[in-house]
């Protein structure tokens, strides 16, 4: 930010290390009691996962520490009051059914916006907002016409108005990281669906394996017939190809709803709104996925035996979602609202 050109409008991308593997500690945070720290009914309850946790923490509120040192230097150079900043993650934590899975806990993430200009006073928005929407929305503020490759939706709106709805349905999905998967969700309203492409095999990450600690932990209770239900989940082979969750009564997505009589019409709506999406947008299931870069983990009499020996060269992705309808050419977004589909 010191060495920005001080002539004209400026793009500043601040991609923190904080927050992914491997934690370090240091003075810039708090240090957590794991005794204190929540551990979600999906991970086993252990000392090493707790102490894990608390790691993770330290460094989120490291990172927030560094957010506070770049609004300060904003504010020294006098452009704080007219520049657009925007705290944002990727992807949920690096712990298991947490990262690269389809639940909240794996893309519902940090979304903080400050913009004096159009910002009166802190408030918090119930609208649905999708990443894909920054580009737009950082358009419009700076004047620019939305070309039609943008398929994202300003919330610009919302930055006027808390109240104003930009989106009622989002879309996210799971493709290869590390291992095969093609999954893909649906939130509407308070609903979340996902449908599972590859449903004959676990739904594993990286960050589910015994790579990490929390996943090591999960693995090693398991194999001990130590798992409750919940925590079983992550190792569901084959897992559900349908998933559907009601999520202000289940807020971790742990009661699949999708057999239940009730719900039938919304599981038709959902259904409907992604054959809508994957129809709009060009969205494939490849004939020849991408493998798994090493065999998962696997338990035999008792014992974990680890993930297969990482090859010294990655596998070369094969065929791409979408990649038969060359999707990478087409502008439209899928549903944007409940009431009518986006042309």
């Amino acid at each position: 930010l010191k060495k920005r050109p001080k002539d004209k409008p400026f793009f500043c991308w601040f991609a923190a290390y904080d927050g992914h593997r491997g934690w370090t500690i240091n003075d810039k945070a708090p240090v957590y009691d794991p005794a204190t720290t929540v551990v979600p009914p999906y991970m086993v309850d252990t000392p090493a996962v707790r102490q894990d946790l608390a790691n993770y923490y330290h460094e989120v509120s490291r990172f927030d520490y560094y957010v506070g040192q770049v609004k300060a230097e904003l504010k020294r150079q006098g452009v704080f009051e007219n520049t657009l900043i925007v705290v944002a993650s990727d992807n949920g934590r690096p712990f298991p059914r947490d990262k690269t899975r389809l639940f909240d806990s794996g893309i519902k993430t940090p979304w903080v916006v400050s913009y004096p200009p159009l910002i009166e006073k802190p408030a918090v928005t119930e609208s649905f907002v999708s990443v894909i929407d920054l580009s737009a929305t950082c358009l419009e503020l700076a004047g620019v016409e939305i070309p039609a490759a943008i398929q994202g939706q300003s919330f610009v709106p919302i930055l006027k108005n808390p109240e104003a709805k930009v989106r009622e349905v989002v879309f996210a999905e799971q493709n290869w990281h590390v291992y095969k998967n093609h999954s893909r969700m649906v939130r509407f309203g308070d609903y979340l669906y996902i449908k599972n492409n590859y449903p004959n095999q676990m739904n594993m990450s990286r960050e589910s394996d015994t790579l990490y600690i929390a996943g090591k932990e999960l693995w090693k209770a398991h194999a001990a017939g130590k798992t409750s239900k919940i925590q079983q989940q992550v190792f569901a082979n084959p897992c559900p190809s349908e998933e559907l969750y009601l999520v202000s009564k289940d807020p971790d997505q742990l009661h699949n709803q999708v057999d239940d009589p009730a719900q039938a019409k919304v599981l038709a709506q959902a259904r409907e709104l992604l054959a809508e999406w994957t129809e709009q947008t060009g969205d494939t299931i490849p004939k020849n996925p991408t493998p798994n870069r090493h065999a998962p983990p696997r338990i035999v009499d008792g014992k974990v035996l680890p993930p297969g020996k990482r090859p010294g060269v990655r596998n070369p992705h094969a065929e791409f979602a979408g990649a038969a309808k060359n999707a990478s050419k087409i502008n439209r977004p899928g549903p944007i609202r409940l009431s009518s589909s986006s042309d």
